[in-house]
């Protein structure tokens, strides 16, 4: 394993950075999940999904040029099985739902979290404010994103914006497909 020296990005949201440098962020933080996504071994594609992305699992550059995806305690793929159903693990404040209700889910819940916790970092503001774990459990079950996610875009420039609120859809097959179409639409990666 390698040392990152980088802070995460929850060191950043008590500080509403620019949003030049959240989009700088996001480009960053998407390039690395898709290669996440997009690793293969001997076997061919690995299919890893982390399954808990959140501002403490993602390391940033200070310029907000270079990421990494932390702690794959909770990832999944062609060499971690699914864990049984059961009760919920993970960070309940940016999981989407599918993985909040304990159903089948595969990449898009990483771009839904990680677009939540970028959301969280350009406003300050959380995407879900439930006191106890059960109720954060059933609001993330239940509750779209959307009137919070916009809300906590208006900052950020347009095409940044509209490609995070996509991201945070409540149905997996509205979000965009994987993290090269979320970066293409930040205006980086092929």
């Amino acid at each position: 394993m390698q040392a990152i020296p980088w802070p995460t990005l929850g060191a950043h949201l008590a500080t509403r950075p620019e949003p030049a440098w959240v989009v700088r962020a996001a480009g960053a933080a998407f390039e690395a999940l898709a290669r996440v996504h997009e690793a293969t071994g001997e076997l061919g594609p690995l299919g890893i999904v982390h399954a808990d992305l959140s501002a403490a699992n993602v390391a940033i550059a200070p310029d907000g040029g270079l990421a990494a995806m932390l702690d794959f305690g909770l990832a999944v793929g062609q060499l971690w099985p699914r864990p049984p159903g059961g009760e919920f693990r993970g960070t309940i404040l940016y999981a989407p739902p599918e993985i909040a209700r304990a159903e089948p889910f595969d990449a898009r819940a990483d771009l839904h979290a990680l677009a939540a916790t970028l959301l969280h970092v350009a406003s300050g503001e959380p995407p879900r404010a439930a006191r106890t774990l059960a109720a954060a459990i059933a609001e993330a079950a239940e509750a779209p994103l959307m009137a919070w996610a916009k809300g906590a875009a208006k900052h950020l420039p347009e095409h940044a914006a509209a490609i995070l609120v996509r991201c945070v859809a409540f149905a997996a097959e509205e979000r965009p497909g994987d993290a090269r179409e979320v970066l293409r639409a930040l205006g980086g990666g092929a």
